[in-house]
């Protein structure tokens, strides 16, 4: 019987273990011939009203009637809407990584920091490198997922090393 839970309790663990240990979404290097309205980009860190991300490569293409309209727009920052990598975790070490977004210019905003900025719609978006999906836990989740890394595998070792030495 000890034998049966030992072993469903190790499949049990592997499983939960390995499904957030996977990549939250297969990274890609961005290449500077890429399409236009391909950026590089990371999440910016400031008070409230300041752009939403710091473009670090690639360039927008804004539209000839919003230039003329803004000529003084700022292209290394935008606002952004659509599928946003920063919306799908709460976790504050995703912000810090480097994101691939393609997509368009929509509109034009203004912050009081950066003046006139674009502001990107995301049509999609992958990560520049691995970001395993525990990341995305936050609050109970991420202490429980703690626990079972932590408890689980000495547990584990324990009760296999236990059943053998009574052998």
């Amino acid at each position: 019987m000890k034998n049966i839970f030992l072993k469903l309790f190790l499949l049990v663990w592997i499983g939960i273990t390995g499904y957030w240990l996977m990549p939250l979404k297969k990274p890609k290097q961005f290449k500077q011939d890429s399409e236009p309205n391909t950026i590089v980009a990371t999440q910016q860190f400031c008070e409230t009203n300041c752009a939403a991300i710091i473009i670090k490569n690639g360039k927008l293409q804004i539209p000839y009637s919003t230039l003329i309209k803004y000529p003084e727009i700022r292209m290394d920052v935008a606002n952004i809407t659509g599928s946003s990598p920063f919306k799908k975790s709460k976790g504050a070490l995703m912000f810090s990584y480097d994101f691939i977004m393609s997509g368009e210019v929509v509109d034009v905003d203004s912050t009081r920091t950066e003046g006139n900025i674009p502001v990107f719609y995301i049509r999609e978006w992958y990560p520049t490198q691995y970001i395993a999906r525990f990341w995305q836990l936050t609050g109970t989740w991420e202490i429980l997922y703690l626990i079972n890394l932590n408890l689980g595998l000495p547990l584990i070792l324990f009760l296999t090393f236990r059943k053998k030495a009574k052998a």
